[in-house]
């Protein structure tokens, strides 16, 4: 069952809100390419990031480090050789692309090329370079579509200090006109809201606000409504235009917030995951993967943590989405 509510249509109870949340900012944008046309496409979007928020964009090309298992006599003089070259090429590859996207979108592009793992080097890279947003495309594994993302994907996702915004096979490059901001019956999931409105503000995007209430929630449904509240005024303070939506006895989470990513035409799907996986580094919720590797748009995943929010004060168990 789909109810679509406008504003004052039904009375605002004002909740405690959580105070000291991280809004959008994003001065320095990282993203990697292995110049697959997925990961190109994800450096398009942090150019287009970049330039919307006139931000340095740092492109980042990895050489992944397992080719040193192909010496075994005397792997650091072979590798020494052998890097170089692939170096020498992926620097004159990456920067022809910087000076493409400089043009194009007229900001300032600075390339790097390291050997490594790339997960380690993204989230390395991140931390060194004092970046704000990373963007990535990831490629998954077919033979399991429906159930994960791919494994680097995956690595930066669970231990990223910043926000990762993904860009699937199939998610096209977006220029954020509609946010989708999915709100589960979980707390954690509404801590996202300030930062989307703010985001949406930057971009001058719509929010569609949609509330998922479980087959086996029915007793949150008044709880939501009045969150549902709360949020359109928050959206008012912001001053962004938002629809609102509550989707009732819902199966499959998943589903439905791809399904009405789809019919709703929203261009970015906004996620909350549980802050526990910045400590452990082992937990990233099926769910958010599951999303992320079938979404048809770009999906930004954020951590309580990312906002400001002591992950230790999140419920183990409360993952939201």
């Amino acid at each position: 069952m789909l109810y679509l509510f406008r504003n004052n249509e039904y009375f605002f109870v004002l909740l405690q809100k959580i105070e000291c949340m991280k809004t959008f900012e994003c001065n320095r944008v990282l993203a990697s390419t292995d110049f697959s046309e997925t990961s190109l496409k994800a450096a398009r979007q942090a150019a287009f990031i970049a330039q919307k928020n006139n931000a340095i964009f740092h492109l980042l090309h990895i050489i992944d480090k397992h080719y040193e298992s192909f010496s075994i006599i005397d792997p650091l003089i072979f590798n020494k050789t052998f890097y170089d070259k692939f170096i020498e090429k992926a620097t004159e590859k990456i920067n022809q692309i910087a000076d493409e996207f400089s043009k194009e979108y007229g900001i300032k592009v600075y390339t790097h090329v390291t050997v490594g793992s790339i997960s380690e080097e993204i989230l390395s890279a991140s931390k060194s370079l004092h970046i704000d947003l990373i963007v990535m495309g990831t490629h998954g594994y077919k033979p399991l579509e429906s159930l994960i993302i791919g494994s680097n994907a995956y690595r930066v996702l669970s231990k990223s200090k910043k926000p990762v915004l993904v860009l699937s096979e199939e998610a096209e490059k977006s220029a954020f006109s509609k946010i989708l901001m999915p709100i589960s019956t979980s707390v954690v999931s509404r801590y996202k809201v300030d930062y989307t409105f703010s985001m949406a503000r930057k971009f001058g995007s719509d929010v569609s606000t949609l509330i998922i209430v479980g087959e086996d929630e029915q007793d949150e449904l008044g709880k939501m409504r009045v969150v549902l509240k709360q949020i359109e005024k928050e959206a008012e303070r912001y001053g962004v235009n938002m629809e609102s939506f509550i989707k009732d006895h819902v199966q499959n989470g998943v589903r439905t917030i791809i399904d009405f990513a789809k019919e709703n035409k929203n261009d970015l799907i906004v996620l909350m995951d549980e802050g526990d996986a910045q400590e452990t580094g082992v937990f990233f919720s099926i769910m958010s993967q599951q999303i992320i590797h079938q979404a048809p748009v770009p999906v930004l995943s954020i951590y309580p943590e990312h906002i400001g929010v002591d992950p230790s004060s999140v419920l183990s168990g409360a993952a939201g989405i």
